[in-house]
């Protein structure tokens, strides 16, 4: 397998509960999880110079360089060492907890062709999405 992803503990949410996980995925799915409808409509209204992309690993993982992408998408000159955030600092985080494989196996099977379209329209880290459902997916695994 390609990986496990930590999932915070959700309030309402059972992820023992497969019923309830389906549902609520696939009500997620079409209220905030259609990152390819989204792009489709604000590119429609906007040239894609004008829309910035960001990715929640580089938030995750190199925090300082997407605050400066963002300012200078913005056109506002900041240097690194002026940036004098807590970027390290985390809220409202849950207690991490190992992605149910049967859940990881129906995110993949649910997402898999839009993972195939965002990895060839967007590149970074929906290339990395798109490996980990197939690895999901893969039935030696």
């Amino acid at each position: 397998m390609v990986g496990c992803a930590n999932v915070g503990r959700s309030p309402g949410l059972d992820l023992d509960d497969e019923n309830r996980w389906r549902s609520h995925f696939e009500t997620q799915r079409g209220a905030r999880g259609d990152y390819l409808r989204t792009l489709h409509h604000w590119r429609a209204h906007y040239p894609s110079e004008r829309i910035f992309i960001g990715f929640f690993e580089d938030l995750e993982q190199r925090s300082t360089e997407l605050l400066l992408a963002v300012l200078r998408f913005l056109g506002v000159r900041a240097k690194q060492e002026l940036l004098s955030l807590t970027r390290e600092q985390r809220f409202n985080s849950g207690t991490p907890r190992e992605m149910p494989p049967a859940i990881e196996r129906y995110l993949a099977e649910l997402y898999f062709e839009d993972l195939v379209k965002l990895a060839e329209d967007l590149a970074g880290p929906a290339v990395g999405w798109l490996r980990r459902a197939e690895g999901a997916l893969d039935p030696t695994c």
